[in-house]
């Protein structure tokens, strides 16, 4: 900031951004290796939240959509990381970005089925079932269509 005359007390407003980034991909895809680059206040995941609450929760992305806001309106810079394969999901992510003023940036990991497999495998007893891998692999192919009318601040596709 700078004084426009010597008489005169200067005043500085602080311009910061609020970023929700939002994974998109299947197990295996690469999702949390990408996560971990970005720079964020706090990482948010599924694989923790699974961890914490046992493996056959299937609420782990209800849990981070409570835990999001209220750090979004704080001023933190978050990255969901979870599958996010489904559209109803992409939107929840967007409302909440919406509701919270800040940018909404969705990271898409393309990744080919038989990688994550091999990926997936090594994952042991948290290894996901192949049907749920298929299942996401057949959305993901067809996202490109399904963005046309989400509304994200910006689209990254990253190809692994």
């Amino acid at each position: 900031c700078r004084e426009s005359d010597p008489g005169s007390r200067a005043t500085c407003t602080a311009v910061f951004r609020v970023m929700l980034y939002v994974m998109c991909g299947i197990p295996g895809s690469g999702k949390s290796t990408y996560a971990a680059t970005i720079e964020a206040d706090e990482i948010l995941s599924a694989d923790i939240v699974r961890k914490v609450r046992g493996k056959l929760d299937l609420h782990q992305t209800g849990a981070l959509r409570m835990l999001a806001p209220p750090r979004l309106r704080a001023g933190e810079t978050l990255v969901i990381d979870a599958c996010n394969t489904k559209k109803s999901e992409r939107l929840s992510w967007l409302d909440a970005a919406r509701w919270s003023m800040c940018e909404s940036h969705l990271m898409i990991m393309r990744t080919p089925l038989e990688v994550c497999r091999e990926r997936n495998a090594e994952r042991g007893a948290q290894a996901v079932p192949d049907n749920v891998l298929i299942s996401q692999h057949d959305r993901m192919t067809r996202i490109d269509e399904a963005l046309l009318d989400e509304p994200w601040s910006s689209v990254t596709v990253v190809e692994s």
